[in-house]
């Protein structure tokens, strides 16, 4: 049972050091691949991908003591949900689009709207991600003017604006870099496959271990073609097709 284990375990090894031989030896393909995923991702940069800017306002929750203590400035995740139902509900972005004149629905724009609370504040910071930088900055501001009008309804002070959003030109998608970096590791891993299949769908005889494995005999003795006597033939083919045109 050990021998036929370390047999199998051998052959394992064998097949990979092949495996290896075969991409090393078709290592252009490897790089036609790379440089063809690069090729990819600077197109999927230049005619895809939509850039995307984000613009953030934020408002300071008064609330309705006069005396913050500790357990007030944690408004932890059940109160922001809260407020980020307010801030996001039908009312409150069908006024903004109607203020805008946005081309959307309130479903769409509550896509575009991200409502986040910093840890141990009571700020509520609304960020309005979409693929214009002005826009994004209106819609930020328009929405703090609006959710400041419903909360005061719930608290009893109205809420204080921090900070008016701003336009931002600085795109937000993944950067270019890294876009073609995996476009560089997608062709590498996707040229290297083919070879593995390549590889592994090959059934020619190619080598003394191909001929012992399927005949199950073994080769005693092998003839090497000698590349002097390939470059002599090429040749002595040369010269007789000159005397042929002759």
């Amino acid at each position: 049972m050990d021998i036929q284990s370390d047999q199998y375990e051998d052959e394992i090894e064998i097949d990979l050091k092949a495996l290896f031989l075969h991409i090393r030896h078709y290592w252009y393909a490897v790089v036609i691949g790379a440089l063809i995923g690069i090729f990819c991702a600077g197109i999927y940069l230049w005619k895809f991908e939509v850039p995307q800017y984000e613009a953030s306002s934020m408002i300071y929750m008064r609330g309705s003591k006069t005396s913050v203590s500790l357990q007030d400035l944690q408004i932890g995740s059940e109160l922001t949900n809260d407020y980020e139902i307010i801030l996001k509900s039908r009312p409150i972005l069908e006024r903004v689009i109607k203020k805008l004149d946005l081309d959307m629905d309130y479903l769409s724009l509550g896509q575009h709207i991200q409502i986040s609370n910093p840890t141990n504040t009571r700020i509520l910071k609304m960020t309005v991600t979409t693929d214009d930088p002005i826009i994004s900055k209106k819609i930020a501001d328009t929405l703090a003017n609006y959710g400041m009008d419903s909360i005061k309804e719930i608290d009893s002070k109205q809420p204080y604006l921090v900070e008016n959003a701003i336009v931002n030109d600085h795109k937000v998608n993944t950067s270019p870099k890294m876009v073609f970096l995996m476009g560089l590791l997608i062709g590498c891993f996707i040229s290297i496959c083919a070879l593995f299949i390549q590889f592994i769908t090959n059934d020619r005889i190619c080598s003394a271990e191909d001929i012992e494995k399927t005949l199950n005999i073994p080769v005693l003795a092998g003839v090497v073609e000698s590349k002097v006597i390939q470059r002599e033939k090429r040749n002595a083919r040369k010269i007789a097709s000159q005397k042929v045109f002759q």
